[in-house]
């Protein structure tokens, strides 16, 4: 974890190569309390897919939960790939 205080900013282009060399989130300090995060857009990317498929997942547990339907998940796939792969 990075952490850099507020003057830290004015350098743009020193702060754009840390957000991309580490690929994670960098904590900014202001006055000696955490403030702001700034990251790449590549670890933004990867984190929002990751947290997508984990809500994605806990709904579907909760549709189960409540008596939703299972589906067999190799059917499924065999109708998608029928549907979509050329």
């Amino acid at each position: 974890m990075q952490i850099i205080s507020m003057e830290t900013l004015r350098n743009t282009a020193e702060i754009s190569a840390m957000c991309n060399k580490f690929n994670e989130p960098i904590f900014i300090m202001k006055e000696g309390i955490e403030d702001l995060v700034i990251m790449s857009k590549k670890t933004y990317e990867d984190r929002f897919v990751i947290t997508d498929i984990v809500n994605t997942v806990r709904l579907a547990e909760q549709e189960v939960e409540n008596g939703g339907q299972l589906l067999d998940g190799r059917k499924v796939l065999s109708e998608l790939r029928a549907k979509y792969v050329k």
